[in-house]
């Protein structure tokens, strides 16, 4: 079960980057990637990660919270938003967060519904037309509420409005753990074409 911590303050020492407890493997992070698929969706590389997991295996709600949006697509995949009920000090700002599961097999919530940290709210899967395999796509975003409405609060950062779930995410994974996890990761590099598209330069 993914369960998300608070954000940490800037002034405080954090320590909490730890793995998902699913027993299953993370098959790409934040960031990675940075390939043509992504260039031309205009993201700088992977906005999520991935927990590779066979089809139907039950995904919990990481969080309390509500369910803001539903995707019933087979196309776009089966996917669940939800906002946190709480706001969070994050950066300079007081904020919602809203978690997101996607290319699930079954959906288990509706609109607005209420759900408890815990809560079964689907089954993974392998819907959506640019998916690999089976996976858990997991993603996090900071929010603002406007009008019963969730709105990113960096639309722009290059990620679609996501940031790294990681650091809010605890369990029993070592931090020199994940390190190695991150450094091992990341050592592909990116697609020449890709970085070209978004106009950027390869150090």
């Amino acid at each position: 079960m993914l369960i998300l911590a608070k954000p940490a303050y800037k002034d405080r020492e954090y320590k909490k980057r730890k793995f998902p407890l699913y027993a299953a493997a993370l098959s790409q992070l934040f960031g990675e990637n940075l390939n043509t698929f992504y260039a031309e969706l205009g993201l700088l590389g992977h906005n999520g990660i991935d927990v590779a997991c066979p089809r139907g295996t039950p995904i919990y709600a990481s969080h309390d919270g509500k369910v803001i949006y539903r995707s019933l697509s087979m196309t776009a995949g089966l996917g669940i938003k939800i906002a946190t009920n709480d706001a969070y000090a994050y950066e300079d700002k007081v904020c919602h967060f809203y978690t997101i599961y996607w290319h699930l097999s079954q959906v288990f919530v509706e609109d607005n519904e209420a759900v408890k940290e815990g809560d079964l709210i689907g089954m993974s899967g392998n819907t959506g037309q640019y998916t690999t395999g089976a996976h858990l796509h997991f993603g996090l975003a900071p929010c603002y509420e406007q009008n019963n409405q969730y709105i990113k609060l960096y639309p722009n950062n290059g990620y679609g409005g996501y940031i790294d779930p990681l650091p809010f995410i605890l369990t029993n994974m070592t931090e020199e753990m994940l390190n190695k996890l991150y450094l091992l990761t990341f050592k592909r590099e990116p697609d020449a074409e890709a970085v070209a598209k978004l106009g950027l330069k390869l150090l």
